[in-house]
């Protein structure tokens, strides 16, 4: 019983695999787009300014007391990311924090992204350091008006 066996499809059922594969090569063309650093206008690809450049904050609120994370932009880059105004008695109640922002500055530094990879130790932290970098580069996004 190990003959040859004839296989018959339907015109149908090729339509639909076909329309089904051309939807999902788009999605992961469209996917890949999106997510690398150079694509989907950004300024790599059209020569256009991503960030205004300059200097811009965001606070975060620990013991009361603000703390700034400083992210200053290129007009195509990230250039640094800083915490300033940390007071000693921060330091002391939150310790995590300064060695978190110096490693996530690195990294989001690094890869131009804030998707960047979150220590297993520090992740309320980082978490909280990630969203303040993320509201002050709000502010930096350039916006053709």
């Amino acid at each position: 019983m190990g003959g040859t066996r004839i296989v018959v499809w339907k015109m149908k059922d090729l339509i639909k695999i076909g329309i089904i594969a051309v939807v999902g090569l788009a999605a992961i063309i469209a996917l890949v787009i999106a997510l690398t650093p150079s694509g989907g206008g950004s300024a790599g690809a059209t020569g256009r300014a991503v960030f205004v450049p300059g200097t811009y904050s965001a606070q975060i609120i620990l013991h009361n007391e603000p703390v700034n994370i400083n992210v200053t932009v290129s007009e195509r880059e990230i250039t640094a990311i800083e915490m300033t105004d940390m007071l000693p008695s921060q330091q002391i109640m939150y310790p995590l924090f300064k060695p978190t922002m110096e490693t996530l500055s690195r990294e989001i530094i690094r890869r131009q992204t804030t998707n960047v990879t979150v220590d297993s130790s520090a992740v309320v932290t980082s978490s909280i350091l990630l969203n303040a970098v993320n509201v002050a580069l709000e502010q930096a996004v350039y916006s053709p008006e």
